[in-house]
């Protein structure tokens, strides 16, 4: 939920900004790694589905999700992002007592409201993707996982791209697009690489899951000859993590824009963002409620935080 406190008649500091200066979201991080999380919107509140091994000491990465308030001072400027009130941690992931773990959560809200989380989790010794619903809990059958190639490799991090297709739908908004392509990431050949698959035309994902319908992945251009990891959709933005040449150290940040049905080169968001330690798992929120930019949460094993990887905020440009 966004807070908009007014003191006067005509504030000074109308619209919103979300910082320009990376900031650590202390209020959700622990001293174990807190990573890999999903951002969404719906009905004016921000909800954020994470991977932590905080819950099992150190053990296993399980999800969770937890709700906050952007809280922005119109009369002095200033940005405040808390839990709500009275919310704790909440465990979405039914498989939470398994051994296994779970990462890279992409939750997605249809026009009935309801609400699908697909995330990856290594129960068959690799990472495959896998999906659920009915209020963010997931399937627990291993006949719902997703394999999208023959070979025993690790498939992650996915996300849908459609032209006008939004993962949430705020209020007011008719959603006239529908998902026409599944974006993930796999290390099929090796190494990481970003990948794409079809939908059927009237996007409906759940066919993907018929283990009898071919999906014929195709990797992307954007792609490097390091690893390109971790990509997450939202509009026609693509942002992802990649360790190849050029960057700050270890993982960056780079980001992408669907241009006439083709992604442009890569752009590094630049050491304003990117640091010389790991850069991780970048997701953007895609409602502004207000904001003149938007709001982009990564995770980082840079110095200062809890412990581990912590996740960070920033803002970025609409544009």
């Amino acid at each position: 939920m966004i807070l908009f406190l007014i003191a006067g008649c005509d504030p000074k500091y109308r619209n919103g900004i979300y910082p320009e200066t990376v900031a650590n979201l202390e209020f959700l991080n622990s001293p174990f790694d807190d990573v890999n999380s999903d951002i969404s919107t719906h009905n004016d509140g921000f909800m954020l589905t994470y991977s932590s091994n905080g819950p099992s000491q150190g053990r296993r990465f399980e999800l969770v999700a937890r709700s906050f308030l952007a809280i922005w001072d119109q009369e002095t400027g200033v940005l405040r992002l808390a839990a709500e009130w009275g919310q704790g941690p909440v465990n979405v992931e039914r498989l939470a007592k398994s051994p296994c773990n779970q990462k890279g959560p992409y939750t997605v809200r249809s026009k009935t409201g309801g609400v699908s989380l697909f995330y990856s989790t290594d129960c068959n010794g690799t990472y495959k993707i896998y999906h659920g619903d009915n209020e963010l809990s997931a399937f627990d059958k291993d006949s719902n996982n997703l394999k999208l190639f023959e070979s025993e490799s690790n498939e992650m991090y996915p996300s849908f791209f459609g032209k006008n297709f939004l993962k949430s739908i705020p209020i007011g908004h008719d959603r006239n697009g529908i998902p026409e392509k599944l974006i993930f990431c796999s290390d099929v050949e090796g190494k990481f690489n970003i990948y794409e698959v079809d939908l059927p035309l009237n996007g409906e994902f759940e066919s993907l899951f018929d283990q009898s319908i071919a999906a014929n992945p195709t990797k992307l251009s954007l792609n490097s000859e390091g690893n390109d990891h971790a990509p997450s959709v939202f509009g026609d933005l693509l942002v992802f993590a990649s360790d190849r040449p050029g960057g700050f150290g270890g993982y960056d940040l780079y980001y992408s824009k669907n241009i006439n049905g083709t992604w442009t080169s890569p752009i590094n968001f630049g050491e304003r963002i990117n640091s010389a330690y790991n850069e991780f798992r970048p997701v953007v929120n895609s409602e502004h409620f207000g904001f003149t930019n938007q709001l982009m949460i990564f995770s980082s094993d840079r110095p200062g935080g809890k412990g581990g990887f912590d996740l960070y905020y920033v803002g970025i440009p609409k544009n």
